[in-house]
C-alpha cells in the first residue's frame, strides 16, 4: 500500500485536487460528508462543487 492509499482509506473525510483545482481523489467519508459519489466529482472543479474559498473568503483559484 502506498502512502496515498493509506491516507484516502481513512474514515476521515479526505479528497485531493490537482494544481488546476480539479478533484482527483475522493474517499468514502467525503461521499458521506458532502453527499456526492466519487463518480460524480472526479474531474470537477473543487471550488465549483464545494463553493470553496481561501482563508480570506475569496473563491479558490480557477473560479474567476
Amino acid at each position: 500500500m502506498i502512502a496515498t492509499d493509506k491516507l484516502f482509506s481513512t474514515s476521515e473525510t479526505a479528497y485531493a485536487v490537482d494544481r488546476n483545482g480539479r478533484i482527483v481523489v475522493w474517499n468514502q467519508a467525503a461521499e458521506r460528508t458532502f453527499g456526492f459519489t466519487e463518480s460524480q466529482v472526479l474531474g470537477k472543479s473543487c471550488w465549483e462543487l464545494l463553493s470553496a474559498r481561501d482563508v480570506f473568503g475569496n473563491p479558490s483559484p480557477g473560479s474567476s
